[in-house]
């Protein structure tokens, strides 16, 4: 389960790169706005649940959609299916974590979820695995799912997330490029888990 906690660099540099990915995500969701139907009313329903009127709400959203599924799904996730699929290649388990992630989230209405959940998901499965740490697959979970319920409640960045066929901002894109690649940078510095060898490692 790799329980150890993240050294300050692999912390740092996790916070990097979820800055990077999450607005990188949005921008994969809007793309897919061009050739997947848009679920307005269950779209509609989301943002209704997300949104948070008076500060007890707001904490409230974030124990329940930021910190109950940052711990639950991690678990689940970067735990026992990451280690499960340890017999694979690191790229082979980590595609195959990230794509699972994303079928987890899909609905009955419309796939539209599933890219920016499975990009997202091969992001974290990649980051536990370079930092040894299950903790900063929580922390990047939590991390992503909280930034979406404060920008929710703040209604000059609502307009941010409630019309899917507008584009992010433009200034997104440098920042979300810059902070990935610092981000990186940063995790490749750290060793891979030694929880999760490669095959070649494993059978010899």
């Amino acid at each position: 389960f790799s329980l150890r906690r993240p050294t300050p660099r692999g912390a740092l540099g996790a916070l990097l790169l979820i800055a990077g990915a999450t607005p990188a995500a949005w921008f994969v969701g809007w793309l897919q706005t061009f050739f997947l139907p848009i679920p307005w009313e269950a779209l509609k329903g989301l943002e209704e649940l997300v949104t948070a009127d008076s500060a007890g709400r707001l904490v409230w959203l974030l124990l329940l959609l930021a910190v109950t599924p940052a711990i639950c799904e991690e678990f689940v996730f970067r735990g026992v299916l990451l280690a499960g699929t340890r017999s694979l290649d690191p790229w082979r388990f980590i595609l195959l974590n990230g794509a699972l992630f994303g079928a987890f989230h899909l609905s009955f209405q419309t796939a539209i979820r599933f890219l920016p959940t499975a990009s997202l998901g091969i992001v974290i499965a990649w980051a536990v695995w370079r930092t040894s740490s299950i903790w900063t697959g929580v922390f990047m979970h939590l991390v992503n799912n909280a930034s979406i319920i404060v920008l929710a409640y703040v209604p000059s960045w609502r307009e941010l997330l409630s019309d899917p066929e507008a584009p992010p901002p433009l200034w997104l894109i440098p920042f979300a490029a810059i902070a990935l690649i610092l981000g990186v940078h940063a995790l490749r510095l750290e060793g891979a888990d030694s929880t999760y060898p490669t095959r070649n490692e494993s059978e010899s």
